[in-house]
């Protein structure tokens, strides 16, 4: 993180290293700083950028992790229109032995004609 840190000190908006920071802090389960650092890609990058796209997917992302187990809509753009994806989970019973309370579980969703990870 030191080199990250270094990186964001010469040009605090690089970026790789504002994409790293935040990875680091999600590595550290530390949602809230990640959110900001992916919010601040997300301002600086070009706007309709496919760098704004994975820095809203991330801030979307984020925000579901600091929450787990909370049903989520999340606003999505898909194909010029607003969308919303609701999800809710529930672990089969024949899982729940294999499983600890505190595991991550990732869902990706696929776009309607089944290209691309929503």
């Amino acid at each position: 993180m030191q080199n990250i840190d270094a990186a964001l000190a010469v040009d605090p908006d690089h970026p790789k290293a504002l994409a790293l920071a935040a990875s680091a802090a999600h590595d550290g389960q530390n949602f809230a700083l990640a959110i900001h650092y992916w919010q601040r890609l997300n301002d600086t990058a070009a706007s309709g950028s496919a760098m704004v796209a994975e820095a809203q997917r991330n801030i979307n992302a984020e925000a579901m992790a600091a929450n787990p187990g909370q049903v989520s809509s999340v606003e999505l753009s898909g194909k010029g229109r607003p969308t919303v994806l609701e999800v809710r989970m529930r672990l089969d019973p024949s899982l729940s032995a294999r499983t600890r309370p505190d595991e991550q579980v990732y869902v990706y969703a696929l776009a309607e004609d089944g290209v691309g990870v929503l």
